[in-house]
């Protein structure tokens, strides 16, 4: 049996990576050194978005009230200011 492993964060043209928040993602992320933007949904992953906030290499948005506007402008945010 052949298991194959794709490195997508690993790839020269991601520019941003949307993530729930999961300590596996922001490790992965910060390896890769792509910037982040989390919406976390529970569990561990408010305190994990926030951690990665203040580094300074996320952005996080709340899931509740959450609009195509809000989103647009984080995103565009983070793609302008890649920290």
């Amino acid at each position: 049996m052949l298991i194959y492993f794709v490195d997508f964060l690993g790839h020269p043209k991601i520019r941003l990576f949307m993530t729930h928040g999961g300590l596996l993602s922001i490790q992965e992320a910060v390896y890769h050194g792509v910037p982040l933007l989390t919406i976390p949904l529970f569990a561990d992953q408010d305190l994990n978005a926030l951690k990665a906030e203040k580094a300074g290499f996320s952005l996080t948005l709340e899931i509740n009230g959450l609009t195509e506007v809000m989103l647009d402008e984080k995103i565009q945010q983070v793609l302008r200011e890649p920290r």
